[in-house]
């Protein structure tokens, strides 16, 4: 009997998750402080779309040109710095709005920093860290996933961030989008 009600209490925490949406891949429940900001304004940008025929979400963010980056900042993913890649807007719903792990296997080092890429089911594809000084350190995070709900339209302003298990944090605010809408969000800050 015991056993029949913690298969039962382990799906109903699953379809509980499911319908929450990615809230609980990792991410914190708001917005961290102290994050690395782009150095410069009008060049970081966010793509969130989602298909009309079913609940598919497709999204790049790139965070650029960022603030000096060493690659020690980024840890090393190859010996288990995580990452999540965690979208905030300021809705009612439970934050982040989306919260995507980049799961192990897929990482490898490249000369300034790290690439990931992961094929199948996995909402976080590719994430390329790349290390450099003020203006030239940059991030580009790429994932497609299923969806149980619409989670667009965002209530903006929206902010987007890349929490590393090693305490740090990227992020780019997006107050103004060029479109957001129930099909489709853009912005450029």
């Amino acid at each position: 009997m015991k056993t029949g009600l913690l298969v039962v209490a382990a799906l109903v925490t699953s379809l509980v998750h499911s319908f929450v949406g990615h809230a609980e891949a990792g991410c914190a429940s708001a917005p961290l402080a102290g994050c690395k900001l782009p150095f410069a304004a009008h060049q970081s940008t966010l793509r969130f779309a989602e298909t009309v025929s079913d609940p598919d979400t497709i999204f790049s963010w790139l965070w650029r040109p960022g603030s000096r980056t060493t690659v020690a900042e980024f840890g090393d993913p190859l010996a288990g710095t995580d990452y999540v890649l965690c979208i905030y807007d300021h809705s009612a719903r439970a934050q982040p709005v989306v919260a995507d792990a980049a799961e192990p296997p897929g990482w490898k080092a490249i000369r300034n920093g790290f690439f990931y890429i992961v094929r199948g089911p996995h909402p976080l594809r590719r994430l390329v860290l790349r290390a450099g000084d003020d203006g030239k350190a940059s991030i580009f995070a790429h994932g497609n996933s299923e969806t149980v709900q619409s989670v667009l339209p965002f209530a903006i302003p929206v902010q987007v961030q890349l929490q590393a298990s090693n305490g740090q944090c990227w992020a780019t605010d997006f107050p103004t989008p060029t479109r957001n809408d129930a099909h489709e969000f853009r912005a450029v800050e």
